[in-house]
């Protein structure tokens, strides 16, 4: 499995505000992270949409974190921009397999994808701030 940028900057955009003691505008959070503002915005609208953030428009606004950092884990975070972890086709049951009576892997790879999301469910935003 590999993040997508979104994910990774949404990630990135949730600790740089997690370890901020005020508000950010977009276009620190855009320098910080070295990412274009348009980008930045769609990420920033997806957050605020679930309530991960919050928006404070007009002049001296910026964005600030809508959730307590020690409620936040990657889990929730990744879900929301990549949809349902899945490490192969069989396990999201999109298809299904010829070999599945006699595949041994696919256990293997349940036991690998639950181990990925119970390290994500157990670490939160707060986790990784310094």
């Amino acid at each position: 499995m590999k993040l997508t940028r979104s994910t990774d900057f949404a990630l990135r955009v949730l600790l740089s505000l997690a370890g901020s003691d005020r508000k950010v505008t977009n276009g620190e959070l855009s320098r910080t992270l070295n990412l274009s503002p348009h980008h930045l915005y769609k990420i920033v609208q997806v957050l605020s949409r679930q309530g991960y953030l919050r928006t404070l428009p007009g002049r001296g606004g910026g964005v600030v974190l809508g959730r307590p950092p020690e409620e936040v884990s990657l889990l929730e975070v990744i879900e929301l921009m990549e949809g349902p972890i899945s490490l192969t086709d069989c396990l999201a049951n999109l298809q299904d397999c010829c070999l599945s009576r006699s595949c041994l892997l696919k256990g293997k790879m349940e036991t690998a994808q639950e181990r990925m999301r119970d390290v994500f469910r157990s670490t939160t935003i707060k986790d990784l701030v310094g």
